[in-house]
């Protein structure tokens, strides 16, 4: 009897362990709320490899398909300044004109802004709330909408 509870202990941990251990940490969970999130609102995430290790994921919101050729076709890549702004390359004047509002639409961990071909794109290291998805999703439609009517 003296071995049958250390014994039955023992195997209740070795069978509880991997259960345990399964678990997904806080930082795990809340990444898989905000790309739920970030999916239900339209939004498609997209991780790859070096993104993973270095802490960040692309928030993208694909292009409509009534946009026009000219919108869904326009490139440009804005990162953002030391200070409050974006900048970018051979970005035209009317990008640059809408990234001025930006930095106080995307939340600070936003570092990145590309359009090409496959929609909207804005590289976060996704260290914030729910909230800070919507903002995200809320800038990059009306940036869609600006880049539209300009079209």
């Amino acid at each position: 009897m003296k071995l049958f509870v250390p014994i039955l202990v023992l195997t209740l941990l070795v069978a509880i362990a991997p259960v345990v251990a399964m678990r997904p940490s806080p930082r795990q969970a809340q990444l898989a709320r905000l790309r739920a999130r970030a999916t239900a609102l339209g939004l498609r995430v997209q991780v790859d490899a070096a993104g993973a290790r270095a802490g960040h994921a692309d928030y993208v919101l694909p292009w409509r398909l009534d946009e026009a050729r000219e919108v869904r076709m326009r490139s440009f890549v804005l990162e953002r300044a030391a200070g409050a702004g974006w900048h970018g390359g051979a970005v035209d004047c009317r990008v640059q004109e809408l990234a001025r509002h930006l930095p106080h639409d995307l939340p600070a961990g936003a570092f990145a802004l590309r359009s090409g071909a496959d929609g909207l794109l804005v590289r976060w290291d996704e260290k914030g709330c729910e909230a800070d998805v919507e903002r995200i999703g809320t800038a990059l439609r009306g940036l869609r909408e600006a880049l539209g009517t300009q079209g």
